[in-house]
């Protein structure tokens, strides 16, 4: 027997994990995501501010949890301080995502604008979701951190000659040839 928990999370957030992981989500311990849930679930919380802030979550998502894990596990503590924790969790994991790809999509000649609709629109995001400035800016800063720590975006130009030395000496008939010339 599986139990279904509904945990509240932001609209987008909701739309991500749906994406990512189904309408319905079981909890494994494969992925990160599970591996979070199950331990923070295993432990009771004594955060008592938290109830005003969940009020904000206006959707939910379900989880799966085997009735062997919720009642000899002890993953029932899915509380409110619990749900910001994985919206917390979840929101940190997008950022992560649509940095990586814009950077990957400027890297290939796209504008930044282009890249920042196409990551809205992989996960079917609108401007009521999550506004297109605050992505923008979000980024923007994940940029300036970067080039405080000295990592530059990388073109595909500048990539490009050592790509293709590359598929030259990949083949063996190539590498003879270039070997006898």
């Amino acid at each position: 027997m599986q139990i279904t928990l509904k945990v509240p999370v932001k609209p987008y957030v909701q739309k991500y994990l749906v994406a990512r992981y189904g309408n319905l989500y079981t909890i494994s311990k494969r992925d990160a995501i599970g591996i979070v849930l199950y331990q923070m679930m295993r432990r009771p919380t004594t955060e008592s501010r938290a109830s005003k802030r969940i009020g904000q979550y206006a959707a939910t998502y379900p989880i799966v949890v085997s009735s062997r894990d919720f009642w000899k596990r002890g993953c029932r503590n899915l509380d409110d301080y619990t749900s910001i924790q994985l919206n917390n969790l979840v929101e940190d994991l997008i950022q992560q995502e649509f940095c990586a790809y814009i950077e990957n999509l400027e890297a290939h000649g796209v504008e930044q604008r282009y890249a920042i609709e196409a990551f809205m629109a992989k996960y079917d995001w609108d401007e009521s979701d999550v506004k297109f400035e605050t992505i923008k800016k979000a980024y923007q800063r994940y940029r300036l951190d970067q080039a405080k720590l000295g990592i530059f975006p990388l073109k595909v130009q500048q990539v490009l000659p050592y790509l293709c030395a590359i598929k030259v000496f990949a083949s063996r008939k190539r590498m003879k040839k270039v070997v006898e010339m």
